[in-house]
């Protein structure tokens, strides 16, 4: 509980403020404020929006990231207030800002662009579009200093994604030179600066499997991320990626990922020469319950026929320390999976509480199919972990469960008697 008096003068601080800075300080406080008031964000912003008005049509650096993140939370409660601050600003001033862009100050810019993107009204959107220079924005990309790290650029294309899509693909190609300098240097570093762009400027990476539709590749997005991969070398990648430390399989996932889209060719040529007795290796002890993004690395290869047979032959040479067998691992080499159950180890169909709900129906059937003897003894010990997950109050919780309950209760409808019986009081999903 903050006292009224210190209160009234930390307002007063706030709304005092006149340099950027200060601004900035003051409307992350602002921001701050809603986790300890109430009427939160009336009671600190009504009577005030001439002064947000002026200092977002100012986004002097550091101040964008303020303006940014003081708008999204305010759009979080209170979506037409939000609104009403980004459309009392004036566009013209801010496309202003944005044209003159430059190395040091494209990241507060492009925070604040970003982080308000859902809040612009479309006649704001339509003059600051209008006010754009984008003759200088394409000058910043081609002339960014080697000296400055290239996701801040990759950071203001994706925030320009929502004024104008073709202004930010203008931008990922004048700057492709500079990006196939990095990626030809070290790919998987570069690839980690550059994921905005391949995610959500060209959409050819798509880790969730959103860009379908209306919302696919465009052919220009399409012929970028082609070119984007032009200066990757095979041979050197997959060197790259066999030495790979394990904070950085991540991003060698991703990176395999948008090459298998954007360039399949290199995709195989790559992953044909990655020596996967050096991958082992630095799995070492975490062979015994591998961690997530070594599980996806694996997986993103094994989706082409021609790889399969290396990652299952990889998985089958170190079957015997693995004591806690993923699902995807046990989708790539079912034959291990078949043993581990069989020696009495468990396949993880759930981790604490959460459930592997569709990689985890795919090997039930797998099973089911092939050593329906084992069904039972792959399911106990997910069982309370099932029974806890379908007994949340909302059916957000349990909507992907359909298919995993249908096939068990096809398969084994002894386990599914188990999880009503150690279910609580709320109500599980329909497909019981």
């Amino acid at each position: 509980m903050i006292q009224p008096a210190r209160l009234g003068r930390l307002l007063a601080r706030c709304w005092a403020a006149q340099n950027a800075e200060d601004r900035t300080f003051a409307m992350l406080v602002l921001d701050e404020l809603g986790g300890y008031l109430r009427d939160w964000p009336h009671c600190v912003l009504d009577g005030h929006l001439d002064t947000l008005a002026q200092w977002f049509s100012d986004p002097q650096d550091p101040s964008g990231y303020g303006i940014g993140h003081l708008t999204n939370s305010v759009r979080q409660k209170d979506e037409p207030l939000a609104n009403s601050m980004i459309e009392a600003s004036d566009p013209e001033r801010v496309a202003v800002a944005v044209s003159k862009a430059t190395a040091r100050t494209a990241y507060n810019l492009a925070e604040m662009l970003a982080l308000t993107g859902g809040t612009r009204p479309e006649p704001w959107k339509a003059r600051f579009e209008k006010a754009l220079d984008r003759r200088a924005l394409l000058s910043l990309g081609r002339n960014w200093p080697k000296s400055e790290p290239i996701f801040v650029y990759a950071k203001l294309c994706l925030a320009l994604t929502w004024t104008d899509e073709a202004v930010a693909l203008d931008m990922v190609e004048a700057f492709l030179p500079k990006a196939s300098q990095a990626l030809a240097s070290n790919s998987i570093s570069a690839f980690g600066q550059l994921d905005d762009i391949a995610s959500h400027v060209l959409r050819v990476l798509d880790l969730l499997g959103v860009f379908v539709g209306r919302h696919r590749p465009s052919k220009r997005g399409r012929r970028l991320a082609k070119a984007l991969c032009a200066a990757i070398n095979p041979e050197t990648l997959a060197r790259q990626i066999s030495a790979v430390s394990k904070r950085d399989f991540q991003k060698a996932g991703m990176l395999l990922s948008f090459l298998a889209k954007a360039s399949p060719a290199k995709f195989n040529q790559t992953v044909a020469a990655i020596d996967w007795e050096e991958i082992s290796a630095t799995f070492g002890s975490d062979w015994s319950n591998l961690f997530h993004d070594a599980e996806v690395l694996l997986a993103v290869c094994f989706q082409r026929t021609e790889h399969r047979a290396a990652i299952t032959a990889l998985i089958e040479r170190n079957a015997h320390r693995i004591e806690v067998l993923a699902p995807r691992l046990a989708l790539m080499a079912p034959e291990v999976a078949y043993r581990h159950v069989e020696q009495g180890r468990r396949i993880a169909l759930s981790s604490f509480d959460h459930v592997s709900w569709t990689l985890g129906a795919a090997v039930i059937a797998f099973f089911f199919e092939a050593r329906p003897d084992l069904v039972d003894a792959l399911l106990a010990p997910a069982e309370g972990a099932v029974a806890r997950s379908l007994s949340q109050k909302h059916e957000s919780w349990y909507r992907e469960a359909t298919i995993f309950i249908r096939i068990v209760r096809q398969v084994a409808p002894q386990s599914l008697q188990r999880y009503k019986s150690q279910r609580q009081s709320v109500p599980l999903c329909g497909a019981l």
